[in-house]
């Protein structure tokens, strides 16, 4: 059997049982008891008779024993009940286990689809870093494409004589003029037009003046290619007749060195039979003498002698004889040699002249045929750049006219032509959530019974009690915990079993000012672009809605910097007067503005019953908040788990709860419990301000303000001065310690010890659980460095 079956049966059956030795007066009242109340669980027995006026003895002691059976009875009934209330309980305790399984498999698998989804999120990263390359790449290409056409444009400047860098100006002037006169009234329509025509016929006179400039170019242009082609002509003849002179020459060489090839045959074949002749004739003769035998030795020596000079002088003169005609031959060969290099050379000079004559030729037709081609060009631009100002004024028509039939703010409008905005909530009179305390209760428990298409949402009281102790104390909330404890969940349910409404706003990574919050105005259509938050903020101030409290949910607040996109709202939310708590939109007063906006439909107030609640998520694509957001913030930290519990029986659910029913059970609160906001107070003054100052922690005014509009609201909804006291601890001071690491873990340990002994002064039953759990926390990290 559970504990709180044990708890009921005890309470219910030790008020009725009977005494070891009852006294007979005693018999006799319970007699009487038992016959009013004791025989209402025991609708079986019948009733005893009733006590006559005078009480007969006999007959007491017969009740008595009646009473006794009776009562007998009932406690047999009872413990059949108890016995069947026991066995539900264990079915309710087994459904509880199968549903914390079943709820436990949905967290398994929401975190799953959170890690799925972080996954998802870095291949967007990867994918934006991708489409910036590719950006980039764009950019670069469409500069490089531009450097070109710049260069094409600088050429056409040089080709047409600045002929483009005037149009460049008078379209400059054009489209000056444009900008200008759509922002002009109606009344410059007609000066307008005839600036334009006079434009129109400046243009078409400097065309003129261009295209006649271009004709008589390309006259001159066409006389010059007719005399670079009679130049190319007459130099592929000098071409021509060079390559013959070559052919001819090289010819006349060949032929000549055959030539004298055959007359150095000839003439050493020559002196080479007269050698053979003349050897011949000396072997005779030394045969003849050797012959003679007789003759002397001075005969035979002066016969050599005459022959030796004799040979001597023919080899002399055949020598002189054959080099006299080669060295005459080869220097007129030379010669001829000379005279074809030189006319070789001149002619190559020439053919190079001609070549290079040529070219330039070329390059000049080719200079032409792309100067004909721009012109071309130019010609359809100028025609395309006619077609463009006269669509450019027929659209600037347009607009001029649906400009001065137009809103600024055209959503906000429709939102003040809609009739189920403006009509009023009926007034509900009979509320069974007349305190806190029942709120609280009702919200947890609706929760739980989830909706027709809202699954059951488990929160400890805890939770509900500090939620609702934030809404008296601060007009934003952060929502902090990881995937899957029901940040995002806690506003809207809240907000739908009571009755009010919330908006939800996700927030995106590249959110940089308030233009991305709200919207922007776009001077040129004279149109303000209304955003989802500012139409949402809009709505709070209509009738429908003006009555009843209105959430905005910004989902994952902290994707970009809160301080940077959020500022003006920071600020505006500190304003203490109504009239200053608004947001600037645009700098232009309108004579006709949505009937919700302030100062002339330049800005929006925030109105009192609307609240801001963020929730953010800590990891690598986040951004943390500042000390000043922190400060100015309700902030709760969910529980990584909810326990499931079994909710009570659905009441008639009570009509929607109004801003002005609530502020009223706040105002009651803290008026009630004003002075319970003055111990806590001293407590912390006297007892924790030198310890928390020995950290570098301590608080202020606002601290001092959000504990007195928090702690009676969280005391009236049924909560400790001590759970109030630790939230506010614990989210304002003792969170400036995490991420530090300028303090030893020792330090962190005396506050601990310091603040548990301080604390049975203020509560000895209570102590600040969270407050000693984020203490314990930050020493063991500080105490692994």
């Amino acid at each position: 059997m559970s504990k709180k079956h044990n708890k009921w049966q005890n309470t219910q059956l030790k008020p009725v049982a009977p005494p070891t030795q009852p006294p007979l007066s005693n018999i006799i009242n319970e007699a009487a008891k038992l016959q009013s109340e004791g025989l209402a669980a025991a609708p079986d027995t019948p009733p005893p008779p009733p006590a006559p006026p005078e009480i007969n003895l006999a007959e007491a002691i017969n009740q008595a024993r009646h009473a006794r059976e009776a009562f007998t009875k009932a406690k047999e009934n009872l413990s059949d009940r108890e016995i069947r209330v026991s066995k539900r309980e264990d079915d309710a305790e087994k459904k509880s286990d199968a549903t914390s399984k079943r709820t436990h498999e949905l967290d398994d698998r929401e975190e799953r689809l959170d890690q799925r989804e972080v996954s998802m999120r870095a291949s967007e990263k990867s994918l934006q870093t991708e489409r910036d390359d590719l950006a980039k790449k764009k950019t670069e290409f469409e500069k490089s494409l531009v450097d070109r056409e710049e260069s094409l444009k600088a050429r056409e400047a040089d080709a047409v004589a600045g002929f483009l860098a005037r149009k460049r100006e008078m379209l400059a002037q054009v489209d000056a003029e444009l900008k200008r006169q759509a922002e002009a009234s109606a009344s410059l329509e007609k000066t307008r037009l005839d600036e334009q025509a006079d434009y129109a016929k400046r243009l078409i006179n400097m065309r003129e003046e261009a295209l006649s400039g271009l004709a008589e170019e390309r006259s001159k242009l066409r006389e010059q290619q007719t005399q670079l082609q009679q130049a190319q002509r007459e130099a592929n003849w000098a071409t021509a007749d060079a390559d013959d002179l070559k052919q001819n020459y090289e010819k006349r060489l060949a032929d000549a060195l055959k030539l004298k090839e055959v007359e150095f045959t000839e003439q050493r074949e020559a002196a080479a039979e007269q050698v053979s002749r003349l050897s011949r004739l000396l072997a005779e003769k030394d045969a003849a003498e050797h012959a003679s035998g007789g003759r002397s030795v001075k005969e035979l020596t002066a016969d050599l002698d005459r022959l030796r000079a004799e040979r001597a002088k023919l080899q002399e003169e055949l020598s002189r004889r054959a080099s006299d005609e080669q060295t005459k031959n080869l220097h007129a060969l030379e010669s001829d040699k000379e005279a074809l290099s030189a006319a070789l050379e001149e002619a190559r000079r020439q053919l190079k002249t001609l070549e290079g004559s040529r070219a330039r030729q070329n390059i000049a037709v080719g200079e032409l045929e792309i100067l004909e081609m721009e012109k071309r060009s130019l010609e359809m631009r100028n025609g395309a750049f006619k077609a463009a100002i006269g669509q450019l004024e027929d659209d600037l028509g347009r607009l001029t006219e649906k400009s001065q039939n137009k809103s600024v703010f055209p959503e906000l409008i429709r939102l003040d032509e809609n009739p189920e905005l403006q009509r009023p909530p009926v007034a509900a009179h009979d509320t069974p959530l007349t305190d806190l305390k029942a709120i609280a209760d009702y919200v947890r428990m609706s929760m739980a019974r989830g909706g027709e298409k809202e699954p059951p949402l488990f929160y400890n009281p805890n939770s509900i009690r500090c939620f609702l102790g934030g809404l008296a104390s601060n007009r934003l909330h952060l929502l902090q915990g990881i995937s899957g404890t029901g940040k995002s969940s806690l506003p809207r349910a809240f907000a739908r079993v009571l009755g009010w409404t919330s908006a939800f706003v996700e927030v995106q990574s590249s959110w940089r000012d308030k233009s991305d919050l709200l919207g922007y105005y776009n001077a040129f259509d004279k149109r303000f672009y209304e955003s989802g938050l500012l139409k949402a903020l809009y709505k709070a101030h209509c009738p429908s809605h003006a009555a009843h409290p209105f959430f905005i949910v910004l989902d994952e607040m902290n994707l970009a910097q809160t301080e940077h996109y959020f500022a003006d709202f920071l600020s505006a939310l500190e304003q203490t007067n109504p009239s200053l708590r608004r947001v600037l939109l645009q700098g232009q007063s309108l004579s006709a503005s949505p009937r919700y906006l302030a100062e002339d439909g330049t800005a929006i107030r925030i109105p009192d019953n609307l609240w801001f609640i963020g929730t953010a998520n800590h990891d690598e694509s986040t951004k943390d908040f500042a000390d000043k957001t922190y400060d100015r913030a309700h902030v709760m930290e969910l529980p990584r788990a909810h326990q499931p519990f079994k909710p009570e029986p659905p009441k008639r659910p009570p009509p929607p709860l109004a801003w002005a029913d609530l502020k009223a059970l706040f105002d009651a609160a803290v008026s009630e419990k004003s002075g319970m906001t003055e111990d806590p107070l001293q407590f912390l003054k006297k007892h924790l301000s030198v310890p928390l100052a020995e950290v570098d922690l301590g608080w202020g005014n606002r601290f001092e303000k959000q504990l007195g509009d928090f702690l009676p609201v969280v005391v009236a909804a049924g909560g400790t001065p001590t759970e109030a006291l630790d939230h506010l601890l614990a989210t304002k001071l003792l969170r400036k310690l995490r991420g530090r690491f300028d303090l030893p873990s020792s330090e962190v340990d005396a506050l601990r010890s310091k603040m548990e002994s301080a604390w049975k002064v203020f509560a000895k039953e209570h102590q600040p659980t969270v407050c000693l759990e984020i203490l314990a926390s930050e020493s063991k990290r500080l105490g692994q460095r």
